[in-house]
């Protein structure tokens, strides 16, 4: 009988669950925003890779010193540094303009182009800028594209070399110092 008494509590409690009614049920509502880390150096081409921080936007400074080209009448391209990228975006890309090396004395000024390449576009090709004296345009080209889903903030442009291949004829122009820069803008979408 106790058995019997037992296992008809047992039924009816388990029943009581099952004709049990919801009345009515509610959401706790969750959300978060995730920060973007935006980072970016270039370095020496001989320099180790940089550390980067773990949070907000970091843009470093070149801090080594002007790369001296070899000016001299050979076609070959010359490593000047390498372009580094830090982010937990999920689109964002660098785009590169350059100015020609120039140099003015007694009121005229004279220019040596040059070809800027490396880099990797979002077709994986090698990217190029040319400077063409004072018309040399401003319009920028997309040294390096990183596109895609994200699982946090990854190295982007790992170590991307940085060419310099100077296209002017070194005799053709008077002696002087010459300077020139090359303008990396990264760019969030």
């Amino acid at each position: 009988m106790k058995k019997t008494i037992a296992i008809l509590l047992v039924l009816v409690i388990g029943m009581v669950g099952v004709f049990a009614a919801t009345v009515g049920t509610k959401d706790l509502l969750l959300t978060t925003t995730v920060s973007p880390i935006d980072s970016m150096a270039i370095v020496a081409a001989d320099a180790t890779a940089p550390t980067f921080p773990v949070t907000g936007d970091q843009f470093t400074t070149f801090t080594g010193t002007p790369v001296d080209l070899t000016v001299d009448n050979t076609t070959s391209a010359q490593t000047v540094g390498k372009l580094y990228t830090y982010s937990n975006r999920r689109v964002y890309e660098v785009q590169i303009t350059a100015t020609p090396l120039s140099s003015t004395a007694g009121g005229s000024t004279n220019y040596i182009d040059y070809v800027v390449s490396g880099g990797v576009d979002a077709a994986a090709q090698a990217t190029t800028f040319t400077t063409n004296g004072a018309s040399t345009s401003t319009t920028a080209v997309v040294f390096y594209t990183k596109s895609g889903a994200s699982a946090g903030a990854t190295v982007g442009a790992n170590g991307q070399s940085i060419s310099v291949q100077l296209t002017t004829d070194y005799t053709t122009v008077a002696a002087g110092a010459y300077s020139g820069a090359i303008t990396f803008n990264y760019i969030a979408n």
